[in-house]
């Protein structure tokens, strides 16, 4: 996967790719996902096809099987929080904070 977490702003798409770019397609990861965070196969299934989400304990869960940094760990759970947000303002809270650790990772990068 050539993408950084900071390429999105939807983390069901991040981690789908994710999957999609491990060998063998990821098979087998939703299974060892279920399993690190202490739920159905199906539940995962029904997060990563439909409306429920992870929660914030999931995504800390998760960052760390997917080995992300302390950083990238913060932009995934924001991108959690930014998916469960119903309100309007809430939602732009949350893109802001996200927009502001995209733009430091820029500049860090570059």
């Amino acid at each position: 996967m050539n993408q950084s977490i900071y390429e999105y702003k939807d983390y069901k798409a991040y981690l789908k790719d994710r999957i999609g770019s491990m060998p063998k397609e990821g098979r087998g990861f939703r299974s060892l996902l279920a399993e690190t965070i202490s739920c159905q196969r199906a539940f995962v299934s029904q997060v990563l096809q439909g409306e429920s989400h992870f929660s914030l304990e999931h995504g800390e869960k998760i960052a760390r099987l997917l080995s992300l940094g302390k950083e990238e760990t913060l932009y995934f759970l924001l991108l959690i929080q930014f998916a469960k947000a119903v309100t309007s303002d809430l939602k732009e809270i949350f893109a802001d904070q996200m927009d502001g650790m995209v733009k430091s990772h820029l500049t860090l990068r570059n």
